[in-house]
């Protein structure tokens, strides 16, 4: 599982793809609830356990401090994988509601895949057991008629690659591994952008408000697969992968649409600022292209929801966190009215690690103007909150906080 990146890339069904991610952007620059400068309300977390043992999945209590949850699949994945039949829908739902149920809870989101069926999700499974549906799916490429067998092992192509139980129950007929979604089928991606993301484990439960939305397919193949496996064990040409990658475009653009006009948000539709996360090596380098860029009124971060995730010591590895109060500087100076930050995948750690710093507790009021550099040039940046003055020198790459008399 890796981020996955908006691509405007089109070939087939060219003209209603524009069409969606038009008005994808149109609807969906903001989340459709009201905004907040609150800090602690402001911070976001992708909580994930794979271990399943007490007090797996990650703690409720834990994730409730964070503004926003995104359970992932992997989260208490020994525990679910076991169960019979496999169910990782309801088990995320289950640690949505144990979390909104400590304290605030915090807004609460959970996991879909744009590419692969994954048969531990009950709603694919049931898909998979059904021949009436098989259509939905790749087959292998000697089952181009799906007549090899009379299940979906037998017809399906499915990877073993990132399963986590491959003798678990997953339906009958049906082993349990990655099968992939045939996502040129307008019947499949009407119950993707439908039933897949409004039925009960997902928005139309009353505490879920979003997901992140996992794997696309690009020229390779289908994302978190090695390039070409997919296309060669299918007999796929170029023409069928470009085909392919339109259609997961526009899959996930039905998906985003749907779950805008249903009161939700999803992680794909923040734009993550930096694009890539800083690292320990780099942060203080980029700091200061990165505040000439979203300095000011008319940065992008002013109207759009933008997702800022803490420096890494090395790609999804967070910890220690190296600048916890340089990140929270940057994030007060250049955030707008619908902005998180925190944590994004992770490789699933001990949940001890995930570590809330204690910058992100403070209440800093709200801004009483925009980021503004010092002198042309110093590198230093502030910016007024009603209760702080705060600032980042990207020269030093030191930030401070200064509370305001009286408050």
């Amino acid at each position: 599982m890796a981020p996955l990146l908006h691509h405007s890339r089109t070939r087939a069904l060219a003209p209603a793809l524009a069409l969606l991610l038009g008005l994808q952007c149109a609807r969906a620059s903001i989340p459709p609830w009201p905004p907040t400068y609150r800090m602690n309300d402001s911070t976001i977390i992708m909580p994930c356990d794979e271990s399943g043992l007490p007090p797996s999945p990650f703690p409720p209590s834990q994730a409730a401090a964070w503004g926003w949850s995104f359970n992932t699949w992997v989260n208490g994945m020994y525990a679910w994988a076991r169960d019979a039949p496999e169910d990782c829908d309801e088990v995320q739902v289950s640690q949505s509601v144990a979390t909104a149920a400590v304290g605030r809870g915090g807004r609460q989101s959970t996991y879909r895949n744009v590419a692969k069926a994954l048969p531990w999700f009950t709603m694919v499974r049931e898909k998979l057991v059904d021949r009436a549906f098989e259509r939905w799916f790749l087959p292998w490429a000697a089952c181009k008629n799906y007549d090899c067998g009379d299940n979906a092992t037998a017809n399906l192509y499915h990877s073993f690659l990132q399963t986590p139980n491959a003798t678990g129950d997953c339906g009958a007929g049906v082993v349990c591994a990655q099968y992939f979604f045939d996502l040129r089928n307008e019947s499949l991606r009407a119950w993707l952008a439908g039933d897949y993301i409004l039925g009960p484990t997902g928005l139309g439960h009353p505490l879920i408000r979003g997901y992140y939305l996992d794997d696309l397919w690009y020229t390779h193949g289908p994302g978190d697969m090695p390039p070409g496996v997919v296309p060669a064990a299918c007999n796929l040409s170029a023409a069928d992968v470009a085909d392919l990658e339109a259609a997961s475009e526009l899959t996930l653009a039905m998906i985003n649409n749907a779950t805008v006009e249903n009161g939700g948000f999803n992680w794909q539709q923040l734009a993550q600022i930096p694009e890539y996360p800083n690292t320990a090596a780099n942060a203080q380098p980029r700091c200061a292209p990165f505040m000439a860029r979203y300095c000011g009124a008319n940065a992008s971060t002013q109207t759009s929801a933008t997702l800022m995730v803490f420096s890494t010591q090395a790609t999804y590895d967070f910890w220690p966190l190296p600048f916890p109060a340089q990140d929270t500087a940057q994030f007060l100076l250049v955030r707008g009215p619908h902005a998180w930050l925190g944590y994004g995948w992770s490789s699933c750690p001990p949940p001890a690690s995930f570590v809330r710093p204690p910058e992100v507790d403070v209440d800093y009021g709200e801004p009483l103007g925009f980021c503004k550099e010092t002198e042309e040039g110093s590198g230093v940046f502030t910016r007024e909150y009603s209760k702080y003055s705060i600032a980042l020198n990207c020269t030093s790459f030191t930030a401070s906080f200064s509370p305001k008399v009286g408050t």
